[in-house]
Formats: structure tokens, C-alpha cells, sequence
């Protein structure tokens, strides 16, 4: 993958680590959002930037950013998917 431009991933990744930190220290989780919480954690961290990117911005946006197509963006989420199951 082939990251375009990367100032603007830079700008859009730029509070991320924050605002998802936030939200997993303030929140009493039961076991299986645990489970889930877990699961992410071990996730590379493409796969976490692409979460948080993609619940900030449109598909399009996103594969705008990494230089791919939408399809591409969407393989990946479904690839996500699975492993958070």
C-alpha cells in the first residue's frame, strides 16, 4: 500500500490515540466488549488507524489518503471484521 499523501493521514490520525484511549479507560466494559477491547489491542496498527479513520471520515476520503481504491478500504474492514469476532 502506498501512502500518497501523507501529511493529510498525519493531520487526520493526529488525536487518534487519544480519543480511543479515552474512550477504553472511561467505559466499564462486560466480558464480551472486553473480549472485543482485547481483540483490538492486538490488531496491527494499520488496522487500528483504519477504524478510527473510517469512523471519521467517508470510505472515498479514506482511500483518497492511502492511494487506493474504495474496494481496497473495504477488503480491509471485512479482514477487521473477522479478527474482532
Amino acid at each position: 500500500m502506498k501512502i500518497c499523501n501523507n501529511e493529510v493521514l498525519k493531520v487526520a490520525l493526529k488525536d487518534s490515540k487519544e480519543i480511543i484511549n479515552s474512550i477504553l479507560n472511561d467505559n466499564d466494559f462486560d466480558d464480551e466488549q472486553l473480549h472485543k477491547v482485547l481483540k483490538y489491542n492486538n490488531l496491527p496498527q494499520l488496522y487500528k488507524d483504519m477504524i478510527f479513520l473510517t469512523s471519521q471520515y467517508s470510505i472515498s476520503d479514506v482511500a483518497k489518503m492511502y492511494n487506493v481504491s474504495r474496494q481496497y478500504i473495504y477488503k480491509i474492514l471485512n479482514k477487521i471484521n473477522n479478527l474482532l469476532k
